[in-house]
């Protein structure tokens, strides 16, 4: 999108600031300052970032997306499902309410949609296992 950002660690007071530049202006804007859409677009940016020079094997992220405009989410949805496709050895968890459909697909991407929830549910059912 054409945004920079800059990490500043300051570590004897225990501070991280992250500030970011947006593409069309050429001031630094706090965090703060920024849209929900925009602090969710730029945690994703810091979290891939990181990924990079941080090695686990599990990386989870839930309602990363809930901010988000149709957009932001398409391009955010790219950026992870393409480093989820380019890191075989780690697994990745999104977790998200929003609509799924016309998520790129790949061969070693699975996709697990939970069905709507009914929220006058009393109790939840599960299948009996007669056989146990």
């Amino acid at each position: 999108q054409g945004h920079t950002g800059k990490l500043d660690f300051r570590d004897k007071e225990g501070e991280l600031t992250l500030t970011v530049i947006p593409a069309q202006q050429e001031e630094k804007t706090v965090t703060k300052a920024l849209s929900g859409g925009e602090k969710s677009f730029t945690t994703i940016a810091f979290i891939l970032a990181l990924g990079n020079n941080v090695s686990t094997p599990f990386r989870a992220m839930d309602e990363f997306d809930i901010f988000m405009d149709s957009v932001n989410r398409k391009i955010s949805m790219g950026l992870l499902i393409k480093e989820a496709s380019s890191k075989l050895r780690n697994q990745y968890i999104f977790l998200t309410p929003q609509d799924i459909n016309g998520i790129p697909t790949k061969p070693n991407i699975r996709i697990h949609k939970l069905a709507a929830v009914d929220r006058g549910q009393q109790h939840i059912s599960f299948p009996s296992n007669r056989n146990a």
